[in-house]
């Protein structure tokens, strides 16, 4: 929770942060302390504080280091010695500087990997979060009642993003790190979070290998109720009530096979939201066929992350597609696919890269995602792939990798799979 802390002062103050990974180096972290400009710097514990020591002197502009917890070393300030004391006013305080804040200046300078060449800043306006945040929870109902669960990095949009959500609608939060998740799972007992397609992925090879290490008897149970649980599913998603004989075996399958592997992710989920990458089909139907829905979301950090994202509600659920575009956004196709967004949520422009901010953006305003996707008559949207990994072949074909790897990873046998054609006579 103090990760949420520190980016919500920061913010209070009109100041701006630069969210990190744990996993930079001392050196990626001189790039963007210098880069930035930053003057503060948060680090968790004495490990990361020990990079921050060693590029120091290399970043003239940084002038005070901060550590959440362990020994400190001489000239780190203790973060628990930072609050504004007990008075009574810290909460007024608080409200009057945010009224103070002009939405429509930066908030967060958040760096893409800069697999490309030197990373980019991408500049998001106070306007730019909120915005998204309050279009994204009109497809993500919840209230105080739930218990939302937060282990994917903070500083990674998306889950920065719906932590935003689950406070706006006054959720109560769990938190825990991403490699301790499937132990106190059960035990947090959460009714909703976000993961990447990877972590659900996981969840079902588990349970699937589970099942062919029973008997077959028990094999044969799990199938058939699995098979109910899609039956369901399918009329839930149309919005038609289940007949005597469907409701009677759904609630039987249900009791003996499904709600015990629900227990396992505590038993209370009622929504699953997956993002940063294809969820395959056969993860997310599996997912639904034990009762617990789950919508695909998909954005950039340039989109402050969400786009596009789907919805729970009968006669609103469009399998095999992401879904349709956020209200307050206009997505289009261009010529050749590519998907454009345009909005009050997508970004300022690149940190210091005006060149690279024009390439951004079309000549009406629209940036360019570099995904390549299609787009039905309702207006829902499927992603393809991205728009530098399409391959030609020497017949001059394009061919989407993406949909062709992911069919491949659904064998428990293969973790990466790699399509190879550009300029060659096949895939």
């Amino acid at each position: 929770p103090e990760w949420h802390m520190a980016d919500l002062a920061v913010l209070d103050l009109g100041a701006v942060d630069v969210p990190v990974y744990q996993t930079l180096t001392p050196a990626q972290l001189a790039y963007q302390a210098n880069d930035s400009g930053a003057a503060v710097a948060v680090a968790e514990n004495p490990v990361q504080m020990a990079k921050l020591i060693e590029i120091r002197a290399e970043c003239p502009n940084l002038r005070r280091l901060i550590q959440i917890e362990g020994e400190r070393a001489d000239g780190v300030l203790d973060f628990e010695q930072l609050s504004d004391g007990e008075d009574g006013g810290s909460e007024r305080r608080f409200w009057d500087r945010a009224a103070a804040v002009d939405e429509q200046k930066l908030a967060t300078i958040i760096y893409t990997s800069g697999t490309t060449g030197e990373p980019k800043g991408v500049m998001l306006s106070h306007h730019n979060l909120v915005q998204n945040a309050i279009f994204t929870n009109r497809r993500l109902t919840g209230d105080s009642t739930d218990l939302a669960l937060e282990f994917l990095p903070l500083c990674h949009t998306a889950e920065r993003l719906a932590g935003y959500c689950y406070m706006q609608q006054a959720m109560s939060k769990a938190y825990c790190t991403v490699e301790n998740v499937g132990g106190i799972f059960a035990r947090i007992a959460p009714t909703i979070f976000f993961a990447a397609p990877r972590v659900y992925e996981k969840v079902y090879q588990k349970v699937v290998e589970q099942v062919e290490g029973s008997s077959q008897v028990k094999r044969r149970l799990f199938n058939w109720a699995l098979g109910v649980g899609g039956e369901a599913n399918d009329l839930r998603i149309v919005g038609r009530p289940p007949g005597f004989g469907r409701k009677l075996r759904h609630s039987l399958a249900d009791r003996l096979v499904l709600s015990k592997i629900r227990a396992s992710l505590g038993g209370r989920v009622r929504l699953c939201i997956s993002g940063a990458a294809e969820l395959p089909k056969h993860v997310s139907d599996f997912f639904h066929a034990l009762g617990i829905p789950m919508v695909d979301a998909y954005g950039l950090t340039e989109t402050a992350p969400v786009a596009v994202i789907g919805s729970i509600e009968p006669g609103h659920i469009r399998r095999g597609w992401v879904g349709k575009a956020l209200e307050n956004l206009e997505v289009k196709l261009a010529d050749d696919g590519e998907v454009l967004v345009k909005g009050p949520s997508v970004m300022m422009g690149y940190w210091n890269k005006p060149e690279q901010t024009a390439e951004a953006f079309d000549p009406e305003g629209f940036l360019r995602t570099g995904d390549i996707g299609e787009m039905d008559d309702d207006g829902y949207l499927r992603i393809i792939d991205r728009k530098k990994d399409i391959i030609v072949t020497s017949g001059g074909k394009n061919v989407a990798p993406q949909p062709i790897e992911s069919r491949l990873k659904q064998s428990q046998l293969v973790d990466v799979a790699v399509v190879i054609g550009e300029g060659r006579n096949f895939i």
